[in-house]
């Protein structure tokens, strides 16, 4: 999944638009959290960080994971609560997951999130996985080593279905992170439509780089997700575009799924696919 650490964008929608005179509201509990067909969830938790002045590197930034929170996942059948642990391939590299519950298609996954005096909640619905017709590489023009990606889906109907991809780069990402733009609306498809994608923005990275380059192992996770979530990811990617505009400045944040907090929990089907730069 994105490491896009969302307390960090948040501060990124905020800062845009940030004056002096400004008073911010309290901090928000933030929850990134997934679940998919045949596979764990995992949940981070985090506080939503004041704007300020000051310089703060991501060391500061450990003190806004909340590695006291009780999170716990129900299905029909169960519930439960999920240990926490440092895990350095995720960014915040702390989260929440158990082996007692694997994701299921076409079942509903309730989320709660307690610490202290707040709780937040969420549902979400895990949606059958599907597969992609082609998955090609392009050269860019006047360029020997960079590369976009493109993806087709079948020729088939998808009229109330949503989309989301999400590439990681082998060698040099530890996880997912969304591409862009990647996430697909399939009432508005047309069919046969290729669609091109590029690096999603990664707030670990000092520079951005948004094409692939020649050489590369690019493995693509396309998900398949319910409407809540594709809303969620959706406003992600329209932040992503104008939060450094001063002609669109951004005053909201992305549609959030959570009560009681701000974030999202998504239930995917995943197929997964590797492409070589050559």
């Amino acid at each position: 999944m994105t490491r896009k650490l969302l307390i960090l964008t948040l501060l990124a929608i905020c800062s845009c638009t940030a004056q002096k005179d400004w008073e911010f509201a309290d901090p928000e509990l933030i929850v990134e959290g997934w679940i998919e067909d045949g596979g764990h969830p995992i949940v981070m938790v985090t506080s939503s960080v004041t704007p300020s002045t000051e310089y703060r590197s991501m060391e500061d930034l450990q003190e806004y994971i909340m590695k006291w929170a009780k999170v716990s996942i129900s299905d029909s059948d169960t519930t439960v609560v999920l240990l926490g642990m440092p895990d350095k391939n995720y960014f915040p590299p702390y989260i929440f997951t158990t082996t007692w519950i694997k994701g299921e298609a076409g079942k509903t996954y309730n989320l709660k999130v307690e610490i202290k005096n707040r709780t937040a909640t969420a549902t979400t619905t895990v949606t059958p996985p599907e597969p992609l017709a082609e998955l090609k590489a392009y050269p860019v023009e006047d360029s020997d080593s960079l590369y976009t990606i493109a993806v087709r889906l079948p020729n088939q109907s998808h009229k109330g279905k949503y989309y989301k991809i999400f590439t990681k780069i082998e060698g040099k990402e530890t996880t997912f992170r969304p591409a862009f733009p990647g996430s697909i609306d399939g009432n508005s498809l047309i069919d046969d439509a290729e669609i091109s994608i590029v690096q999603g923005v990664s707030i670990e990275q000092r520079t951005h780089n948004a094409l692939f380059k020649k050489g590369s192992t690019v493995h693509v996770r396309f998900c398949t997700m319910d409407t809540q979530s594709w809303q969620f990811w959706t406003g992600f990617d329209d932040v992503t575009v104008t939060e450094g505009s001063p002609f669109f400045p951004v005053y909201d944040n992305p549609v959030s799924n959570i009560a009681g907090g701000l974030g999202y929990w998504s239930g995917y089907g995943a197929s997964y696919y590797s492409i070589e730069l050559k």
